[in-house]
């Protein structure tokens, strides 16, 4: 898919409050999990933007709606030099794409917003020895 330097990750649960009958209080009932990913300062693979959003331009009157985007798996790794942790989010849909070109290689870098809808999967923190980094 692509290599991306800095990633921002958001695991909000969605509450909604009410009052009950005949009290000032209100109670909060639990809500849907919702992960959302933003996936910044990489690159990103040419087929898969065609994939996703076509190669021939957007126009409303022959726009598809009955095709579903495509899912993925997106894997963080993040390394320290005492740990090396890897998260995983499933059933990933990139609903927002941004890419810039620019500075001194001309090197396009990529922004994708994204929202985790088949869930996560917190991993675990090994030593980087023992993962061989």
């Amino acid at each position: 898919m692509g290599e991306f330097e800095k990633v921002t990750q958001k695991h909000k649960m969605n509450t909604k409050q009410y009052d009950p009958l005949g009290q000032e209080i209100p109670k909060t009932l639990d809500g849907r999990k919702v992960y959302t990913l933003s996936i910044e300062k990489g690159w990103i693979d040419t087929d898969l933007v065609n994939l996703i959003w076509g190669n021939n331009g957007v126009f409303k009157a022959n726009s598809p709606t009955n095709i579903r985007p495509p899912r993925f798996t997106v894997i963080v790794t993040t390394k320290s030099p005492d740990t090396v942790s890897r998260e995983t989010y499933y059933g990933v849909l990139i609903h927002d794409y941004e890419a810039a070109t620019g500075g001194p290689d001309d090197i396009k870098n990529v922004r994708l917003e994204c929202v985790a809808d088949g869930g996560y999967d917190p991993g675990t923190s090994t030593s980087p020895s023992q993962v061989g980094a």
